[in-house]
């Protein structure tokens, strides 16, 4: 996990100096992708619910748990759209937050800016992971996620 963390970090380094245009192209390839791949994405959703189907049947996994593992197309539709809408979000990365003059020609600025990198934890809810994406690249954050 350190290692992972670390590796993270570094990127996030170059996460920070992106152009929101390079951003938003990103962002734009992920729900063209996700676009091409539905099919697949759907009949791969389908092979681990089969095997989740077998863990609740041995009692291993809650049939609540189970459902929140279902991918179908109306879910996916929405997840491509909630991209596309997160590019259209102004940028958040470099905003002057507040501004005041201290003194003249002394200027001190609240600036936005990256976190870095942010860790998530998620249960069984395969949609999360490309919202969770979009969110942490168009704030150019770097993202660990364990799910």
């Amino acid at each position: 996990m350190r290692d992972i963390a670390q590796k993270a970090k570094i990127s996030s380094y170059t996460l920070s100096s992106l152009s929101e245009e390079i951003k938003n192209k990103a962002l734009q390839a992920v729900a063209e992708s996700l676009k091409a791949n539905k099919e697949l994405i759907l009949q791969e959703n389908q092979k681990d619910l089969a095997f989740a189907q077998k863990l609740v049947d041995k009692g291993e996994l809650s049939k609540a748990l189970y459902n929140r593992l279902k991918l179908d197309e109306y879910k996916l539709n929405d997840v491509i759209q909630g991209i596309q809408d997160v590019i259209k979000l102004n940028d958040p990365v470099n905003k002057v937050l507040a501004s005041t003059e201290l003194d003249e020609g002394l200027i001190l600025k609240k600036v936005s800016c990256p976190i870095g990198v942010i860790g998530i934890i998620f249960e069984a809810r395969p949609e999360v992971v490309p919202q969770i994406a979009a969110l942490a690249i168009k704030s150019a954050n770097a993202v660990i996620m364990k799910g």
